[in-house]
């Protein structure tokens, strides 16, 4: 269960970033977006 003042590290999907989501009492970080720069395997 998340409490006040829980941190919640999401990806960047577009539905994420709703205004309900956003309105949560929880800290939202989200990723940076997808680089291949940083991804070795590509």
């Amino acid at each position: 269960m998340l409490a006040a003042g829980d941190v919640i590290i999401m990806d960047n999907l577009g539905s994420y970033k709703g205004q309900a989501i956003r309105n949560c009492r929880t800290g939202l970080l989200f990723l940076p977006p997808y680089s291949p720069d940083f991804n070795p395997i590509d």
